[in-house]
Parts: C-alpha cells; sequence; structure tokens
C-alpha cells in the first residue's frame, strides 16, 4: 500500500475510539473521583494504540518530537493556551445553550468534586495524565503517520480525531478548536511539549471551572463567568498574536510543508482510507445508539 503510514494510523484511531468509549461504557457507575481509574482508562485507551503504530507502520517514520522547544516560545504557548481555553469553553457554552443542554444554572456537564486534600492526585489524573496519554498518540503517532499528506491536513484530521474522540452534542466544538493549536504547535515548534503544556492548562482550566460552576452557579453569578471569559479571550488573544509575531520575526516558526496534491484532495485522501472510514463509521454509530438510547 502506497501509504500504509495512513492506513495503520486510521485503524489505530478506530482502535482508540473502541478503547476510549468502551471502557467509558463499562465503567460508566463508577464514580469520576476514581483517579486511579480515571488515570488507567486514559493511559490504556491511547499507549495500546500508539505502540501499534509503532509496531505496524510500514516506513519506520514515526516521529514523536520529544526534543525540546526554543524557550523564546514559551510565553507564546502559554498565551496562546489560555486564548484557546477560555475560546472552547466559550464554544462549548454556545453549542450546549443552542441545544438546550445546558439548564438555567448553566451546566450539565460531568463535574468532579475536588477535595482539598487530594488536589495533587487530581490535578496529576485529570490534567497531566490524559494530557500526556493523549498528546502521545494524537500529535505523537497519529500526526506523523499522515504527515506525509502535508501539513494542513495533518493539523486539520488529527484535531478533527481528537475532537471525535472526545465528542458529545455539547462538547465537539472546543476540542476542534484545541486540537488545531496543539497540532500547530507540535509542528511549528517542532515538539510534541508545548501540545502537552497547552493540552494540560486546558484540562486544568476545565476542572477550575466546574469548581466554580459548582460552587456559585446559584447564586446567580453564572453570566459573570462568561463575560469574564470573553475579555479574558481577547486579551490573550491579542498577547499570544504579538508574540507568534516576535517568533515569526526571529525565524522560529517552523514553516508548513506542502503535500503531492492540493489540500482538499490530500485531506479527502486521508479520511476516506479504509481505517479512518472505520473510525467514521463506529462514530456515527455511536451517535445513533445515544439517540435511541436517549
Amino acid at each position: 500500500m502506497k501509504h500504509n503510514n495512513t492506513a495503520v494510523a486510521g485503524f489505530s484511531l478506530a482502535l482508540v475510539f473502541v478503547f476510549f468509549t468502551g471502557a467509558n461504557w463499562l465503567l460508566g457507575n463508577v464514580s469520576q473521583n476514581e483517579y486511579s481509574i480515571l488515570c488507567f482508562v486514559e493511559i490504556f485507551s491511547f499507549l495500546i494504540p500508539t505502540v501499534l503504530v509503532l509496531v505496524f507502520s510500514k516506513e519506520k517514520s514515526i516521529s514523536f518530537r520529544f526534543s525540546p522547544f526554543h524557550k523564546s516560545a514559551l510565553g507564546f504557548v502559554i498565551k496562546a493556551s489560555f486564548a484557546v481555553s477560555f475560546l472552547s469553553f466559550l464554544l462549548n457554552y454556545l453549542a450546549s445553550f443552542i441545544l438546550n443542554i445546558y439548564d438555567q444554572s448553566g451546566s450539565s456537564a460531568d463535574t468532579i468534586t475536588v477535595n482539598g486534600g487530594q488536589i495533587i492526585i487530581i490535578i496529576f489524573s485529570v490534567a497531566i495524565i490524559p494530557a500526556l496519554a493523549e498528546e502521545l498518540y494524537m500529535r505523537g503517532a497519529l500526526f506523523s503517520s499522515i504527515e506525509q499528506h502535508g501539513t494542513l491536513s495533518a493539523i486539520f484530521v488529527s484535531a478533527l480525531a481528537f475532537a471525535s474522540i472526545h465528542a458529545s452534542l455539547k462538547n465537539f466544538i472546543g476540542p476542534l478548536i484545541a486540537g488545531l493549536l496543539y497540532a500547530y504547535l507540535t509542528y511549528t515548534l517542532n515538539s510534541i511539549w508545548p501540545a502537552v503544556l497547552s493540552h494540560g492548562l486546558n484540562n486544568l482550566y476545565t476542572l477550575v471551572m466546574n469548581t466554580l460552576m459548582q460552587k456559585y452557579t446559584a447564586f446567580g453569578i453564572w453570566p459573570y463567568f462568561l463575560v469574564i471569559n470573553l475579555f479574558c479571550f481577547l486579551l490573550f488573544s491579542y498577547l499570544s498574536l504579538t508574540s507568534l509575531e516576535k517568533l515569526l520575526k526571529n525565524n522560529r516558526i517552523k514553516k508548513f510543508q506542502k503535500g503531492s496534491r492540493k489540500f482538499p484532495a490530500s485531506l479527502f485522501e486521508t479520511i476516506l482510507s479504509p481505517g479512518f472510514l472505520l473510525f467514521m463509521l463506529l462514530f456515527i454509530l455511536r451517535g445513533i445508539f445515544k439517540m435511541f438510547a436517549a
């Protein structure tokens, strides 16, 4: 097969979907505060497919980009991470509001109870482990497997896969936007660590917002959270774009590589490979099952 890596990547993504969805279904009655179980689900769901990509890829061209990124880019990574976190929160809220998922207090999302004595364990289980496990697969194994089709295709497909794995009616647009940033950071800074850092900060921010929502939405101050998020998004967007401009002037940003075909054609070539078609079929079947089970 001409693009063996793409085929392997597609089937591995379907496997991630089966593992991740199946584990969450089997453990549906387990409290989200069982942190050891949360860690196991993340590691099992993403580590095994990552290993399979390494083993079955015909060309040994899988690059995890473990090298450190230049310290001058740290400010940009942090600012862009917070900007996307604020934007993801707003977009998810908007989507949920339109679909009538949120109740009048503003949240129907699953939350995790934060106990002061367990804060380190919670951060490790909810922010650090998922960021490492998911980025190792998404921006390591998957991204580099489909990179041969061009940078834009790899960025978009890995982001779409990331959003689909986590998808629910109220949580698709946010992960899609975040996935685009993680892939962009990985490629342009030639390191997976900016994506891990950005992903971890996003998870941590979500945890903080869930905690605040639990404590304060009953007091009717939910609209203030939205206003603050909007202001912070605008502020950090400006700051991150300013930092990006400096990096571009100093040639710290890697230029995109074109594939053998134009972006639309290479994108469809990637998505229509057998493995990715299987993944999309599973995604559709899950949606149908949830619709009839509701």
